[in-house]
């Protein structure tokens, strides 16, 4: 499963609340990489620091990681955790704490790449 958004309920036993970053600064928009991930396969991740100029499309806060969940990316200097994957039952939910991950770049090619590479993780396919 794939979640991109602000969870504003916890609508499953492991997903948090979305939970803003106050008072923050350009810096802290700054993205870190954690972890591989076949959704970041073959992208540099700071190709989703700024869309046409401008910082904090690809996240400006986090839905909370559960206990035991694999830390994908990160922002404010790698203390906000902004993409992490879960692993439950027979499955995996990777949750991306921005709007729209497919559409963060400002490069069409970039964001058809993250798209192409959701949906081989959506197929099963891992790193």
């Amino acid at each position: 499963m794939f979640y991109s958004g602000h969870a504003a309920i916890s609508f499953l036993s492991f997903l948090s609340v979305y939970e803003p970053i106050n008072n923050i600064k350009l810096e802290d928009f700054f993205i870190s990489k954690n972890s591989d991930h076949i959704i970041y396969k073959d992208l540099d991740i700071k190709y989703f620091e700024k869309s046409k100029g401008v910082a904090g499309f690809y996240s400006r806060g986090q839905n909370p990681p559960p206990k035991g969940a694999k830390i994908i990316t990160s922002i404010k200097q790698g203390s906000v955790p902004c993409d992490w994957e879960f692993s439950f039952g027979k499955g995996k939910f990777y949750a991306h704490s921005g709007n729209d991950l497919y559409a963060c770049s400002g490069d069409e090619a970039i964001n058809k790449k993250v798209f192409n590479n959701i949906l081989e993780f959506l197929g099963g396919k891992d790193e």
